[in-house]
């Protein structure tokens, strides 16, 4: 296991207020995997990612990072007045990290010489993610990496991250690019009031299985068929299946007499949009 977060709370306070902003986050992350995490503002991604990324301290609970951390923050500091370049040099002089100037090329920078004064909101995210891979890590942390990158580069940047992960990278990723979010993720999870509230993986298809009869006989026979359902409301059921499985699962209920009025696939967008809603 790459990273491992065992029921980890963190409490702030100011003055006699107390806040508590994660309440008991587990999760694991093996090599090559993409997790993402959403959810609305103030869910506590930022917070989760810090305390993972080893930048805050944890109230309670227990962090294990197995190999080197690159960490790519919302908002990064940088010295306004050097280049690209005399980053990377000035990071890698004070970390383990050897400079390397393939980075600027592989995150389209290695032609810029003008001072980071000058740069878009997207350049700078750019050289941020230089300067998390500068340390050759084993785990990318990232939050918010695809705010304000144009399309071209948002799509260069998944396949900086497909590679990654594909040479045994482990990545764990805050976005509200939803879209993005379904393309590069082997799991995404779903935070709200500090909480992991729902789960998916794209090896699975997540889908919503409405039929014309009451749910609640179609949730007990998906279940007895070895099938991982929820209850959703009225007459549907979500299910998880493996994408080669779905023909199985139509023909499953249509020859047990099940007359199935609709089948749509849950993403991201609207998981986020049904926890967003919820009380």
């Amino acid at each position: 296991m790459r990273v491992q977060v065992e029921d980890i709370f963190k409490s702030f306070r100011t003055g006699l207020t107390k806040k508590d902003v994660l309440n008991g986050i587990t999760l694991n992350i093996d090599d090559g995997e993409v997790v993402s995490l959403v959810g609305p503002n103030g869910a506590g991604k930022s917070t989760l990612l810090k305390i993972t990324a080893g930048i805050l301290k944890l109230s309670t609970g227990k962090i294990t990072i197995n190999g080197k951390i690159g960490y790519m923050p919302e908002m990064p500091a940088f010295s306004p007045e050097l280049t690209a370049k005399e980053h990377l040099e000035y990071v890698t002089s004070i970390t383990s990290g050897v400079y390397r100037d393939d980075l600027l090329s592989t995150v389209g920078l290695n032609d810029i010489n003008y001072p980071v004064s000058r740069f878009s909101k997207g350049m700078q995210k750019r050289l941020n993610l230089a300067m998390a891979l500068s340390v050759s890590p084993q785990v990318l942390i990232m939050d918010e990496p695809f705010e304000g990158m144009d399309p071209p580069m948002v799509i260069h940047m998944w396949e900086i991250l497909s590679k990654f992960s594909k040479d045994g990278g482990s990545v764990l990723v805050s976005s509200h690019d939803l879209h993005t979010v379904n393309k590069i993720s082997t799991r995404i999870l779903y935070l709200k009031n500090g909480k992991v509230v729902d789960t998916s993986g794209s090896s699975e298809r997540i889908m919503e299985i409405s039929v014309l009869e009451n749910a609640e006989t179609l949730l007990i026979f998906l279940k007895e068929n070895g099938y991982s359902v929820a209850p959703i409301g009225g007459n549907s059921v979500q299910i998880n299946v493996e994408k080669e499985q779905i023909s199985s699962v139509v023909y499953l209920l249509s020859s047990n007499g099940y007359k199935i009025s609709g089948i749509t696939d849950i993403t991201a967008e609207s998981v986020y949009t049904r926890w967003s809603n919820a009380n």
